[in-house]
């Protein structure tokens, strides 16, 4: 496993610069939905907030949300639905046709919503699962595997200077 260096400046600037150009890059138009998955519902809810201003920084729309922990698929997909359809009831009607969703929760990585997303990322560190749900935390881990599903992880232990990590060989 490799880490990026850590980005140097306010809240580490770079990382977030990188990830929003990543996001776009693989995304150029239409409408996104990026999840950000990760036990720590506060560095989630940072983590999300932050790669909307930067994606704002560089001329585009970003819209967030936040899921409940385990919120059911249909509801999940159904916010999704409103989001793409940009109808009067959706709540999203000042949404141009290029905007970026943000969604952040625990659970958003399990393996029957994963292809809802256009991006997904996953973060590790932060506070540790809440005793009441530790077993079901651990068994979505185990289950799902959001970490390995995910198209890039940060460690977050250090919430303001979130480092990517990398688990190829090469």
């Amino acid at each position: 496993m490799a880490t990026s260096p850590n980005a140097s400046g306010a809240a580490g600037t770079a990382v977030w610069e990188e990830l929003a150009q990543e996001v776009l890059h693989r995304n150029p138009r239409g409408r996104i939905l990026v999840a950000i998955d990760g036990v720590d519902a506060a560095a989630r809810t940072h983590f999300a907030n932050t790669l909307a201003a930067a994606l704002r920084a560089v001329g585009r729309n970003a819209t967030r949300l936040t899921a409940a922990p385990f919120t059911d698929d249909d509801t999940v997909r159904t916010m999704l639905r409103m989001f793409r359809l940009n109808g009067p009831e959706s709540g999203f009607t000042d949404a141009s046709e290029h905007t970026v969703l943000i969604v952040d929760g625990w659970s958003l990585l399990r393996s029957s919503l994963r292809s809802a997303w256009h991006f997904t990322v996953f973060l590790d560190g932060g506070g540790p699962a809440h005793p009441d749900t530790r077993e079901r935390h651990l068994r979505y881990m185990r289950e799902d595997t959001p970490r390995e599903a995910s198209d890039a992880v940060y460690d977050v232990s250090d919430g303001m200077h979130p480092q990517r990590l990398y688990f190829d060989s090469c």
